[in-house]
């Protein structure tokens, strides 16, 4: 007979440390941004503890208790840590409809919606004013917009058909497209023609922009993260940038969802855990 433990966690290096801490929270927490300075850490409560509506929460990398902010998905996080960026718990597959601005901090959540638009993720820009999202309009494509934060304006500035994985560049200039065939680079405020990341088969998982350049894993399972690679967005070359793997290995079954500084110094990821005590039985009639 077995008893199994099934648990996701959270491992991040904080500012000016050389070991990761674990800064798991209650069964299933997953990382979705941190500020620039990676002393805050946004993520969403997707297990049971999350409840139904799932859960947004924030928290210092210096270890310090979690803080709630509201119910939905976490998507991103301004750069000073001031504001968290979420939408509902459906947000990644199906789209939501409005997304929310809840502040780290006392002060009103603002609510943000435009009649036919759902929206699918997002990353702020390095001014904090605006965000890049993915999204649809109607029966349209999902493609990248510029968002305004103020009255809530899109701007469309990639074709139709933008996946899941894509990512912005550190001064907030260009978009990083995983397209499956390879990378697109292309300029956010459109003055410049799309460009292709040379030497790229497909089969790499874009993970972020820093300043040093792309951030990929070499493994078509984006929950395999293992080593991940640095990338050249001009000349393609590459090195290892580090190899992922949790103080305690026993049990990991699954890691991903790797956030990262734009300095590259500090970063959190996703890991699951499934551990098992056996036991055998006898005279059980």
């Amino acid at each position: 007979m077995a008893r199994t433990d099934d648990r996701g966690g959270i491992a991040a290096l904080p500012p000016g440390e050389t070991s990761e801490r674990d800064l798991s929270w209650l069964d299933f927490p997953v990382p979705l941004d941190m500020s620039h300075d990676g002393q805050s850490m946004l993520f969403t409560e997707a297990g049971v503890g999350g409840g139904p509506q799932g859960s947004v929460y924030v928290r210092s990398t210096s270890g310090a208790p979690a803080v709630r902010l509201g119910d939905g998905r976490a998507l991103a996080m301004s750069p000073d840590g001031t504001w968290a960026l979420a939408a509902d718990a459906n947000a990644f597959a199906q789209g939501s409809t409005y997304l929310d601005l809840f502040p780290v901090g006392p002060g009103p959540t603002r609510r943000i919606e435009r009649a036919g638009v759902r929206y699918f993720n997002a990353r702020w820009m390095p001014n904090g004013k605006r965000v890049i999202v993915r999204a649809v309009e109607g029966q349209r494509q999902p493609r990248l917009y510029e968002l305004n934060l103020d009255d809530g304006a899109m701007r469309a500035f990639t074709p139709e058909g933008v996946g899941f994985f894509w990512s912005v560049s550190p001064d907030g200039g260009r978009t990083a497209v995983a397209t499956g065939s390879g990378i697109d680079i292309h300029s956010v405020s459109g003055s410049q023609q799309m460009q292709q990341v040379p030497g790229l088969t497909g089969s790499q998982v874009l993970v972020a922009w820093i300043e040093r350049g792309l951030l990929v894993h070499d493994e078509p399972n984006p929950n395999a993260l293992g080593k991940v690679l640095l990338i050249d967005p001009q000349t393609g070359a590459r090195q290892t940038w580090r190899e992922m793997l949790p103080r305690d290995p026993s049990g990991i079954m699954n890691m991903g969802a790797l956030v990262v500084t734009p300095d590259g110094r500090s970063y959190a990821y996703w890991w699951f855990r499934a551990v098992s005590d056996l036991y055998l039985g006898s005279d059980l009639t």
